[in-house]
């Protein structure tokens, strides 16, 4: 699915995993770290990834594997600044 057709669309873990290259298990990790939150569907509890989720998974592993932070580090300057500064997201109100 491409965004242009849906500004609103959102994508299963396996899609991300093949747009962002990276594994499932890896999202999973970010989300278990608290880097990202996904929506889940009510019904079927799935993971539901928007484009903004999307942008800072890939900000996240531009972090991690080209400038050498942890999840744990990442975890921590979430918790002293916004995410806004950081990985540049939308203000959260």
């Amino acid at each position: 699915m491409d965004s242009d057709d849906k500004p609103d669309a959102t994508y299963l873990i396996n899609e991300v995993s093949q747009r962002v290259a990276l594994s499932q298990k890896r999202i999973r990790e970010y989300e278990k770290g608290g880097l990202i939150k996904p929506k889940r569907e009510p019904r079927t509890n799935n993971r539901r990834y928007t484009e903004a989720d999307i942008s800072q998974i890939l900000r996240i592993k531009e972090l991690i594997h080209e400038h050498g932070f942890t999840v744990a580090c990442l975890r921590y300057f979430l918790a002293s600044a916004p995410c806004w500064i950081i990985f540049n997201c939308a203000r959260k109100m």
